[in-house]
């Protein structure tokens, strides 16, 4: 049992030792205990020969949220595992595109984890109209291109309609 243990502390040690990069977690962000969790993925691919290695794309869209914080845990055992590279997206964006790539020989064994807030969507706000006095009461409007503006043409003025162009004054 001893000679097992000391077996994998001396493996532990090699792969940290032969690693060109560190095996820190990849974080953008920072993390409150607001924050809702969006999303979880765990990518496991075993190594390959390839010279150019593996990459693996995590793409999510996380539409009525925006993103606060990512992590990204490298839990490679045997070799040095990938390396996370944020391509598009993430940090105040509600999208995100991300690539972990790992070299020849290297296995991918991480876990994704995003965080955010649901985005502020205004509310409308309800007006009431005007209280008119006298005269005013029988007064009309007419509002036209109401989500762009608003142009008020009154009905009792003696100014000609929209409709008329000048060759009809």
């Amino acid at each position: 049992m001893a000679l097992v243990a000391l077996l994998l502390l001396h493996v532990g040690i090699t792969i940290a030792i032969n690693c060109s990069r560190a095996k820190a977690p990849f974080e953008l962000g920072e993390w409150n205990g607001h924050l809702e969790h969006l999303d979880a993925a765990t990518i496991e691919n075993n190594p390959v020969t390839a010279a150019e290695g593996q990459f693996y794309v995590y793409e999510n869209t996380f539409p009525r949220h925006t993103i606060k914080y990512l992590q990204v845990d490298n839990l490679a055992q045997k070799t040095c595992g990938a390396v996370a590279t944020l391509k598009r997206g993430g940090l105040n964006t509600s999208s995100l595109l991300l690539i972990l790539h790992a070299e020849s020989s290297q296995e991918i064994r991480s876990v994704v984890d995003v965080w955010g807030v649901p985005k502020m969507v205004p509310r409308k706000r309800n007006v009431k109209p005007l209280e008119r006095e006298g005269d005013l009461k029988n007064m009309q409007s007419k509002y036209l291109f109401m989500k762009a503006r608003a142009l008020n043409h009154n009905s009792w003025s003696d100014s000609p309609s929209d409709t008329e162009t000048e060759s009809n004054i």
